[in-house]
C-alpha cells in the first residue's frame, strides 16, 4: 500500500518507508539549523513522527534522510 504521512495518521502497517520528500529543501548558502527550523515551522517534523511511528515491524529511511538527521540531531545537542 501507497499512502502519504497525512493519510497514515491512525493507521498501522507492516513497514514504512520513508523517502526524500520528507527532506526540507536546504539553500546553499543557509546551514541545517536554519534548515531544521524551516521544516520543523512547516510542522514537518509532527508528519515525520506520525509517519516514522506507523510502522509494527520495520522502518527503512533513505541515505538522503539518515544524514540530514545525524547532521540535526549534532546540532541539537
Amino acid at each position: 500500500m501507497l499512502s502519504t504521512g497525512h493519510k497514515s495518521k491512525g493507521r498501522e502497517y507492516g513497514i514504512v518507508s520513508i523517502a526524500n520528500d520528507f527532506l526540507p529543501i536546504q539553500k546553499e548558502d543557509e546551514d541545517y539549523g536554519t534548515t531544521w527550523n524551516r521544516f520543523v515551522g512547516e510542522q514537518g517534523a509532527n508528519l515525520l513522527y506520525v509517519a516514522l511511528t506507523r510502522a509494527m515491524s520495520d522502518v527503512n529511511i533513505s541515505d538522503e534522510m539518515k544524514s540530514f538527521l545525524d547532521r540535526i540531531s549534532m546540532i541539537s545537542n
